[in-house]
């Protein structure tokens, strides 16, 4: 030992002063003598420096901690390890009595919570040994226990001695994970909303997410975390050690002299049910056993749990065990049954999360995972997981070979990067190729031991064929595939050596399913050859439906998006794709019938009520800025409810015994935008705000009603740009006396790029919200730090989410009618002077070029005439008074929306629309948009088909009948004998019904279409003349509309 290294500890430990007293010295001094390692403690420092005493306290960390906690957590060479692992075993050593205590108490716990029987498992928390209710080991438990009663938690913590940064800086983020429980792979995630204010420090949110969940922390450097678990009871220090060591001991090197001296005093406290067979040499490699798993002998399980509990630790199943209890019985059945029922899910997953520090928790968990039952995970952990089961199991069998990454795990312990002899690869595919297992949820061990091999070996084409063949679309449930391992791969290989390959189409579409990512490239370049060959949109789905029969139906719902369809060039606008894709999915579901959580009911119902917004917001004269703010409601109080709750779990503390200070501080917050603002506040105010800024952040972001989604689908998703592009066109057929048509119409044309470039130009810098790279955008929703005090102070006791949200909306409705009435104006004051500059410029080009100048700036004046009324009309686009209410679409509406998705036809000379009369004004519900669509859609489609003319016109009048107000379709046809006939139509009254109605088809689907739309019994008129064909439909177009 360096000299003078043990003498300084001496004159620490004098006076019965302990290592917590001295840590921060006793860290420099580590510092100090680094890369030299010191040998082991003294003995007789062990007691004095470490042991318990009534004293003691957890987590007494206080600003000083922080430089030497940074430090250990770059210490990514290990420089100071030894010396901190010397302090680990000492402080092991000197509680070991206490140390066992604890682990006597977590199997004694066990069967309570195995049970869920949490109210005995509180009863029996009382009888916590010694200290050992101050430890992390309690605070997780508590927490687990009163999850769902999160006032419950704080009552505990008040209770307890607590530090000052546990009380201002650990509660809230803490009570915040446990009545959450997020997935391990989104703890950052969520600690990045729940920390409290200050949290740049780092180092101090690393320490919080590794208090929370240590087990997943495998880089962390090992002197961190001796350094955090010596601020904890020595159980939960024993713990962190046991959890790294489990990692290490599969992962990179192998253990360094110091790792193994502290696992050997590891191995001397913990029961073997708790050293995974990472630590063990005893136990066989062998294809399958009988008797009862190891583990199940050492914990008081009434008969009925044990039964089913080995069969959830076995390949096979037999009858229903009698006499479970509840919690076992949950996870019995997710055993039994293929997919899980969503109740015993939730139940049992949320069971394995909030308890995961105890052995009930762990024996849980691995058997979750061994059944593909929770998301894949990183390989090192699932590894550490496999092996954990083959040390409840006592063995090392095909059950745990199959287990996530559990032919890895086994090959790990062989060493050197051998592989199982191909003897016992012989015998685990025997034992997996039953076909019995195919019965239960061991179906998806079979398929994926199939799978492992393949990945192992690297056979990636026969792997996504196997996928195909064995993995089926279910998308309420997890495929079992490790998704990350796939996308790498198929990023070193790329993608184009798969175009247009069956198997890896398939393979990204469960990827999309499951993971739903925001891009679909890659499968839309898999795909791309096949769209390109397709003549249409439905021969491309002819294809799919060849080539995966009723797996069809999920490439239509989960990938043919509209954006998707536009991409591969399947449809010719918006409108026609949002259209063609429900009319494909209630083909499909006439073909295949409804297909559980693929297509259903309310799946078809969604979906028209999606078209019918989209057709609503799709309208040339309709507010674009109509936001359904209750949807934004909702949606908010939906995406942050575990921030509120943990809000009113800590707003609920007495004001006389804060846990979170009144001391002030700044909070960061960075918006959907990018932007980043800072607010002072009183820090017990830092759960309030959080609500608050979650609320304006929906609004922000929300994917079909947040400004940004306005901004982007709605304005500068062509839709803009295309109505001044429309008016420059009617520019080359207007009546005009100082040009001819044959000029206009050679001279308007040269003027698009222009025109189209400036309105381009102007979207790009006004229509956005105001962030550092869109400066001069139109639309702010930052609120200031006068704003936010504002409403902090009005909220200050408000427990009710509703009226938190009414406040933030009522901001947000005020800020958004100020900025639609500036975006307004720029139409006139901003846009229109950039277009007639444009206008003249590309004039004087064209004069330049030799053109006639007094021609050129006839068509200019004209053209810029035709935009000029165009803007004027576009300002019912930006209506303030409306944004804050709701529009319905009339008639005049819908019939440009039904010309817009024919537009392809129009552009091609296969049809011709004439003008709306100005007296079709009244207005559609929304909730009867989709079905008056479908209704003027199949009479297009009707006159397409069946006019005999290579470009009929189509047109709408309203008239009067004896029986009351009509509309009149009418289209040119070729000539005929005069026909008339009636068609009856009823009301569907479900989505299915108007699916699977017998004879729906023709012109009686377009009379029940319209019996809909008025909802009542209706008789349509179809009139066949010599040179045209006519429907007259009982709705009126010029009056309100009823239903």
């Amino acid at each position: 030992m360096p000299n003078g290294y043990d003498t300084r500890l001496r004159n620490y430990a004098r006076g019965g002063q302990s290592f917590r007293k001295h840590r921060q010295k006793i860290a420099i001094l580590i510092d100090e003598i680094r890369p030299r390692k010191p040998g082991p403690l003294p003995r007789y420092l062990d007691d004095s420096l470490f042991k318990l005493d009534d004293s003691w306290i957890a987590l007494a960390v206080n600003d000083r901690d922080w430089r030497h906690l940074a430090k250990l957590l770059d210490d990514d060479v290990g420089a100071m390890t030894p010396a901190f692992v010397e302090l680990a075993r000492a402080s092991l050593r000197a509680n070991a009595g206490a140390i066992r205590d604890v682990y006597a108490f977590d199997r004694a716990l066990a069967p309570a919570l195995l049970a869920h029987d949490f109210d005995k498992a509180a009863d029996l928390m009382k009888a916590l040994p010694g200290q050992a209710d101050r430890s992390l080991y309690a605070y997780r438990l508590t927490a687990a226990l009163h999850s769902n009663h999160g006032e419950h938690l704080v009552e505990w913590f008040k209770l307890q001695p607590l530090t000052e940064w546990v009380k201002q800086r650990f509660v809230y983020p803490f009570v915040y994970y446990y009545l959450n429980i997020p997935p391990d792979n989104e703890l950052d995630f969520h600690m990045s909303m729940a920390m409290p204010p200050g949290h740049e420090n780092k180092t101090e949110k690393v320490l919080i997410e590794f208090l929370l969940r240590d087990e997943i922390h495998y880089d962390t450097p090992l002197a961190a975390k001796i350094y955090a678990g010596l601020l904890c009871h020595p159980f939960d220090l024993c713990e962190m050690m046991a959890n790294h060591l489990e990692h290490r001991a599969i992962t990179g090197s192998p253990l360094s002299d110091p790792e193994r001296a502290l696992l050997a005093d590891v191995r001397a406290l913990a029961p073997s049910e708790r050293l995974s067979a990472s630590f063990r040499d005893d136990l066989p490699v062998i294809a399958t056993a009988t008797g009862v798993p190891a583990v199940l002998a050492t914990l008081a399980l009434p008969a009925g749990d044990v039964e089913a509990l080995d069969h959830c630790l076995s390949l096979t199943v037999g009858s229903e065990p009698v006499n479970m209890t509840k919690g076992v019985a949950s996870l019995w059945r997710m055993r039994r049954l293929r997919h899980p029922d969503v109740s015993d899910y939730e139940i049992v997953v949320g069971m394995a999360r909030g308890y995961h520090g105890t052995l009930a928790g762990r024996l849980v968990a691995c058997i979750l995972t061994a059944f593909f039952l929770i998301p894949r995970r990183a390989s090192r952990f699932e590894a550490v997981q496999a092996l954990r089961t083959a040390t409840f199991l006592g063995r090392h069998d095909a059950f745990v070979a199959s287990c996530p990454s559990g032919m890895r795990a086994i090959e790990a312990r062989l060493g050197s990067g051998e592989r199982m002899s191909g003897t016992v690869m012989a015998a685990f595919d025997r034992a997996l190729d039953a076909p019995m297992l195919r019965e239960d949820r061991a179906w998806i061990k079979q398929a994926h031991w199939g799978l492992a091999k393949l990945e192992r070996d690297g056979r990636l084409r026969e792997w996504m064929h196997k996928v195909l063949a064995e993995i089926p679309v279910a998308p309420a449930y997890l495929t079992g595939i490790d998704w990350d391992i796939f996308l790498d791969t198929l990023d070193k290989v790329r993608v184009g050596p798969f175009r247009g390959d069956v198997a890896a189409a398939y393979c990204l579409l469960l990827h999309q399913i499951e993971d739903r990512p925001r891009e679909s490239n890659a499968l839309r370049l898999v795909l791309e050859p096949i769209a390109a060959r397709s003549e249409s949109l439905a021969d491309f789905v002819n294809w799919l439906e060849a080539t995966y029969d009723r797996n069809a139906v999920a490439f239509v719902r989960f990938f043919l998006t509209a954006d998707n369809i536009l991409w591969l060039d399947l449809a010719p606008n918006y409108t026609a794709a949002l259209t063609q894709r429900v009319d494909i999915l209630t083909a499909q579901a006439k073909k295949y019938g409804l297909c559980g959580e693929v297509l259903n009911e309310a799946i078809l119902a969604q979906e028209e009520r999606a078209l019918s917004t989209s057709l609503v917001l799709l309208n040339v004269d309709v507010n674009q800025f109509d936001i359904a703010w209750d949807v934004i409601s909702r949606d908010a109080a939906s995406r942050n409810a575990g921030i509120f709750e943990a809000y009113l779990t800590v707003s609920a503390e007495d004001e006389d015994g804060p846990l979170i200070s009144v001391a002030k501080q700044e909070v960061p917050h960075k918006f959907p935008n990018g932007e980043a603002r800072r607010y002072v506040l009183v820090a017990r105010e830092f759960p309030l705000i959080r609500v608050i800024l979650g609320v304006i952040d929906t609004f922000m972001d929300h994917p079909s009603h947040g400004i940004e989604a306005i901004l982007s689908i709605r304005i500068r998703h062509n839709n803009f740009r295309r109505e001044i592009l429309r008016a420059l066109n009617n520019a080359a057929v207007a009546t005009y006396r100082k040009a001819s048509l044959s000029d206009r119409q050679y001279l308007v044309p040269k003027f698009e790029d222009a025109v189209s470039d400036a309105v381009q130009d102007w979207l790009d810098v006004r229509m956005h919200q105001r962030r550092a790279d869109k400066p001069k955008g139109y639309f702010d929703f930052i609120p200031s730090p006068v704003e936010i005090r504002d409403m902090l102070d009005r909220l200050a006791r408000v427990h009710s989410f509703e009226i938190i949200a009414e406040v933030v909306l009522s901001w947000l409705k005020g800020r958004l009618a100020e900025q639609v009435d500036a975006a307004k104006a720029g139409l006139a004051d901003d846009l229109r002077p950039r277009l007639n500059a444009a206008i003249d410029a590309r004039a004087e080009d064209l004069r330049e070029s030799g053109g006639a100048i007094g021609t050129i700036d006839a068509v200019a004046d004209l053209v810029k005439s035709m935009i000029g009324t165009r803007l004027d009309e576009l300002a019912e686009w930006f209506d303030s008074k409306s944004a804050v209410g709701s529009t319905r679409a009339t008639y005049a509406n819908m019939a440009a929306v039904v010309e817009e998705r024919y537009r392809a036809e129009v552009d091609r000379r296969k049809i011709r629309f004439d003008a709306v009369p100005e007296s079709l004004r009244a207005e559609v519900p929304n909730d009867r948009v989709r079905l008056l669509f479908n209704l003027w859609s199949d009479l297009v489609d009707n006159a397409l088909k069946h006019s005999g003319l290579t470009r009929p016109r189509f047109r709408i009048a309203p008239c009067t009948t004896p029986g009351g107000p009509a509309l009149l379709f009418s289209a040119t046809a070729a000539e005929a004998e005069p026909s008339r006939a009636t068609y009856k139509g009823d009301p569907y009254k479900t989505p299915t019904e108007a699916v699977f109605r017998e004879g729906n088809t023709g012109l009686t689907k377009v009379a029940a279409l319209a019996a809909s739309i008025v909802d009542a019994p209706v008789e349509i008129v179809a009139c066949r003349g010599r040179r045209g064909f006519h429907v007259l439909v009982p709705l009126n177009g010029e009056g309100a509309v009823d239903g």
